[in-house]
């Protein structure tokens, strides 16, 4: 499925994977990579919480949805 989802020649890389390897290897813990991954999906959703308007987006959705049909 994410080889479908992944722009040609990127059909390998999975981000999540790497970037708990590099906090491992960054830290020299092997228990840190999964809390430390948590901990920034996590924060990323309180930044699109309050940073995104989702109201704006919603009005904007609703605006533009006769033009794809």
């Amino acid at each position: 499925m994410m080889a479908g989802l992944s722009p040609p020649g990127y059909d390998n890389i999975m981000i999540g994977s790497n970037v708990i390897r590099a906090i491992i290897d960054k830290s020299g813990n092997s228990r840190m990579g999964l809390p430390s991954l948590f901990a920034f999906c996590v924060s990323t959703r309180f930044v699109t919480w309050f940073a995104v308007g989702v109201g704006k987006g919603r009005i904007g959705a609703e605006n533009g949805r006769g033009r794809l049909g």
